[in-house]
């Protein structure tokens, strides 16, 4: 009997270990449960995440369009822009040969008055001349 008291001493100390295994082992359970709500957590978040990654790159998607027909269109706008002072230049170079040729017709009028005037002096000198002669001589 003394063996069987041993045996069942042996019995009750691993039936008490078990015990505080088991509740050890509920602790984890705990533990583990808290574990799994925060992953369930962070699991929506990620969920909530990619919808908004998904909103962001039809966003970005959209911005880059609307970017590309901004590009076009700034390009036709320089090249209207480019042909307008072309335009602007070829004006201004028909402007500027109108006003060289008025210049030079101008200088040349005076040239040509200045020489009249000399001519005009000439023969006022040579008229006068001859009247001093006439009326010298009568």
């Amino acid at each position: 009997m003394a063996e069987l008291d041993v045996v069942v001493g042996m019995l009750e100390r691993l039936i008490g270990s078990v015990g505080g295994v088991e509740a050890r082992l509920g602790g984890v359970e705990t533990r583990l449960g808290g574990v799994e709500t925060r992953l369930d957590g962070m699991e929506t978040r990620l969920d909530g995440m990619d919808g908004r990654l998904t909103k962001l790159e039809a966003g970005q998607a959209r911005i880059e369009a609307e970017q590309g027909a901004m590009r076009r269109d700034i390009g036709l706008q320089i090249e209207r822009v480019l042909n307008k002072q072309a335009e602007f230049s070829d004006d201004l170079s028909v402007v500027m040969a109108r006003l060289t040729r008025v210049d030079h017709t101008t200088r040349a009028a005076v040239d040509e008055v200045r020489a009249m005037h000399s001519q005009h002096t000439r023969i006022a000198a040579r008229v006068t001349a001859i009247e001093k002669r006439d009326e010298t001589s009568d």
